[in-house]
């Protein structure tokens, strides 16, 4: 397993085929249309089964994901020039089986809406060389 999927060793509250933690993530970060349990299974070469029972049978502590990640986050990211850039972002769902989906404000379209909302966070580090030539006083 690679190190940055090691690095969530430990954060089962009982264990589980961590395994399958790269086949997902891989799956979720890929140029798959859909991003559903099956094309990623599929792609991944596992049984569909088998990652539907990783991600519906085996929970991990998210008090203790968010704090680790916070950790790699600064340890790895942090300086004098770096910062987090936080994005909101909302999508309009109809139905109810993907998890958060529930009547909330959608910035999206701007009202109330059965949506997922989601929070990303990115970093940004000024670079020693810039992308574009100031433009020049005269």
């Amino acid at each position: 397993m690679p190190d940055n999927f090691r690095q969530m060793d430990g954060l089962g509250r009982v264990p589980w085929p961590q395994a399958h933690l790269p086949e997902y993530v891989e799956g979720q970060l890929s140029d798959l249309p859909r991003k559903s349990v099956e094309p990623m299974a599929l792609k991944a070469g596992v049984p569909v089964r088998t990652l539907q029972e990783f991600l519906s049978q085996h929970k991990w502590d998210h008090d203790r994901m968010r704090d680790r990640v916070a950790k790699i986050v600064v340890r790895d990211h942090a300086g004098r020039h770096s910062m987090g850039i936080l994005d909101e972002t909302s999508f309009v769902k109809k139905g109810e089986k993907t998890p958060g989906v529930q009547r909330q404000h959608c910035g999206a379209v701007g009202k109330q809406e059965n949506c997922i909302v989601t929070v990303h966070l990115g970093p940004s580090v000024r670079s020693s060389s810039p992308t574009a030539t100031p433009p020049q006083r005269t």
